[in-house]
């Protein structure tokens, strides 16, 4: 692989991409540390993930495959549906999870050489898998921090719960279901036999998988989510592993296994999975129902999670990355469903002028979703004077909504431009940087 001419450019493609998007990728800088400014020899079996990086090494299988006739056997390869539930998780916990070496001086072995680790081995013996509350036990994050390459809040929620996409490893990892022995990702995953979108198997488009061990809510499911079977809201996924996580321009499912909370989005932020569907609801209105149906503890609540929907909360006062994930709820058609979303129009309108790029695509997308803003005409890079045109286009664009003062709708259907215009001074402008 010929290394990009830009040494910045050589950097990011060996440090951020080569180790998740190839197999068997080696960064091969110069033993030698006085040689390091000659720059990388980038090598790699394959670019993408092809068989050897879930299978293992496969020359001496290949190899005695070719001798088949004299009477000789295969050597036999790794398989991952074979091995205990966590050793098979770990084989895609390599690529898909916040780890860094162990120590300091194995990050230079990997600069030299390339990743020791095989599948079918304890990927814990040769990869610190970060964790939120034990990052500072890895002496190699420790000087990273100090050199401001990495940061927890970046990284994770407040709660140690994983924020950025292809980490689903950091999230499962943290499921009482994963310890427990019981849960690879290989219960809902499949590299063969699935659609590449997602790489789902069929039955994990529903509570099955959940159910082969839960099965003492199989008589009466209803009973325990209190929402239509088969409904969004009964779905298992769906209360238990939300869209938290944010990449690739849009929101991920979290894959830590969780009971929704109230706490969570008070403490931390971090949306919970039922104002994910019910936008046009308040936190605190969530809080009532999870005391009422599962008797869950109430944690004080007040300022606007008492009187304002969390849609308009998350939209317009949330930092960068909550803003992403409230601007991809407002066009994921369960929460349409659930909560409306002509309120919603003038919120994302303003949107559209976030001071993220990102957000603002994700923002014109669900937009676009609605009937009045099909043939809309938006360009979510353009320069400050374009997109405020558009603004205020999208603005006139707006349908009546039904009066609600919790959706910030007056009694003539029409936005409160004022409440809107105080939320939006409250926005988060903390600069967030997301690795995804």
């Amino acid at each position: 692989l010929a290394p990009p001419d830009n040494v910045e450019e050589r950097l990011i493609w060996n440090f951020q991409c080569l180790p998740c998007h190839s197999t068997d990728g080696r960064p091969g800088y110069p033993e030698d540390p006085a040689k390091a400014g000659e720059g990388p020899d980038t090598r790699a079996a394959e670019l993408g993930i092809a068989c050897e990086a879930c299978h293992g090494p496969g020359e001496a299988h290949a190899a005695s495959a070719r001798e088949v006739g004299s009477g000789s056997r295969p050597s036999p390869m790794v398989h991952p549906a074979k091995l205990p539930a966590q050793r098979s998780a770990q084989v895609c916990g390599q690529f898909h999870s916040l780890n860094l070496p162990l120590l300091p001086e194995d990050h230079f072995d990997w600069m030299v050489d390339g990743p020791d680790y095989r599948p079918g081995l304890d990927l814990d013996r040769f990869r610190f898998v970060l964790r939120a509350e034990k990052a500072k036990e890895s002496p190699l994050y420790r000087a990273w921090e100090q050199q401001g390459m990495l940061s927890l809040e970046d990284l994770f929620w407040g709660d140690g719960q994983v924020r950025v996409t292809g980490r689903e490893y950091n999230g499962l990892r943290d499921s009482k279901c994963f310890e427990s022995g019981q849960l690879s990702c290989l219960n809902c995953h499949s590299m063969h036999s699935a659609d590449p979108d997602d790489l789902l198997k069929p039955e994990a488009m529903g509570d099955s998988v959940c159910l082969s061990c839960h099965g003492q809510l199989r008589a009466n499911i209803t009973e325990h989510t209190h929402h239509a079977e088969g409904s969004p809201g009964s779905r298992c996924y769906n209360c238990h592993m939300p869209h938290t996580a944010y990449g690739l321009l849009k929101a991920e499912r979290s894959h830590t296994i969780t009971v929704p909370s109230a706490e969570e989005s008070v403490k931390w932020g971090r949306p919970n999975a039922c104002n994910a569907c019910h936008l046009d609801r308040t936190v605190a209105w969530t809080a009532d129902y999870l005391e009422r149906w599962y008797g869950q503890k109430r944690v004080a609540i007040g300022g606007e999670h008492v009187r304002i929907a969390v849609g308009a909360v998350w939209l317009l006062t949330g930092d960068a990355g909550q803003r992403a994930l409230a601007a991809w709820y407002t066009g994921w058609e369960p929460a349409r469903q659930t909560a409306g979303e002509a309120w919603l129009a003038p919120l994302l309108a303003e949107t559209l002028d976030d001071p993220y790029a990102t957000v603002r695509y994700i923002a014109q997308r669900s937009l676009r979703r609605q009937a009045a803003y099909r043939d809309f005409e938006y360009d979510f890079v353009a320069a400050g004077p374009a997109r405020a045109t558009a603004v205020a286009t999208a603005r006139a664009l707006a349908p009546q909504a039904k009066p609600n003062p919790l959706t910030l709708t007056t009694p003539a259907g029409t936005p409160d431009t004022a409440e809107i215009r105080r939320l939006l001074r409250k926005r988060d402008y903390r600069p967030v940087t997301l690795g995804e």
